[in-house]
């Protein structure tokens, strides 16, 4: 279970980093292509009061239109890919949700072992004939009769068996748990890497298209211009 909390805490910071990073490259690039707005809206202006250059102006503004214009559904198909990422962030936060429910669980368990292992030391020392409490022994100089200490005894073994329930009872979720994460664990190591490399191929296909497309649009920007007499 501590490979597996440090496991969860480096997914968990490594996804979370690269989401991050994402999105502020994301509002950048989206920003950056809204601008683009601006130049078309100022080269279709500009053509309406020009005679020869008008129409190269006219036909490169709307170019410029274009590259504003398809960055959202671009954007858009990105979060796609990015959605799936996230994914993988959730399930690396509720591993740490687990990891913290065993350690509630397993100190439960320890505090029950520790109480069991305390009733049956006192009841071997009262079935040996000792005094569960020397101290008052020394003070009052009182001694049970057997009569009391078979009562305290068969406490003691009522105790002893109501907590050797709890532990078994604790114990037991405990191995669920372990063994319920142990699988889901295996389950996750035998698609994450089929998944992760199918998330990485979508997102850089996409770059690749987003930038031919650009690379498209700038060449057709700079046949209008260069037409303009």
């Amino acid at each position: 279970m501590e490979r597996l909390k440090c496991y969860a805490d480096n997914l968990n910071k490594s996804l979370g980093a690269v989401l991050r990073v994402r999105c502020r490259q994301a509002d950048r690039l989206y920003l950056l292509h809204k601008i683009h707005e601006n130049y078309g809206k100022v080269l279709c202006e500009w053509s309406a009061i020009e005679r020869e250059m008008g129409d190269g102006l006219q036909k490169a503004g709307h170019f410029f239109d274009s590259i504003a214009e398809f960055i959202t559904p671009a954007l858009e198909d990105e979060q796609l890919v990015a959605d799936q990422m996230k994914e993988y962030w959730l399930y690396s936060s509720s591993l740490q949700a687990v990891y913290k429910q065993y350690e509630l669980d397993q100190h439960a368990l320890e505090v029950h072992q520790q109480s069991l292992a305390d009733k049956k030391y006192e009841k071997l020392k009262l079935e040996q004939g000792g005094q569960t409490n020397h101290f008052l022994l020394k003070i009052f100089g009182s001694i049970d009769s057997d009569d009391v200490r078979e009562m305290k005894l068969q406490s003691l073994v009522n105790r002893v068996e109501a907590l050797t329930e709890d532990t078994e009872e604790q114990s037991a979720r405990v191995t669920e748990l372990v063994t319920r994460v142990q699988q889901e664990q295996l389950r996750f190591d035998t698609t994450k890497a089929e998944d992760l490399r199918a998330s990485l191929k979508s997102y850089v296909g996409l770059q690749i298209r987003m930038n031919r497309k650009c690379l498209n649009t700038w060449t057709n920007i700079k046949t209008c211009l260069e037409s303009i007499p």
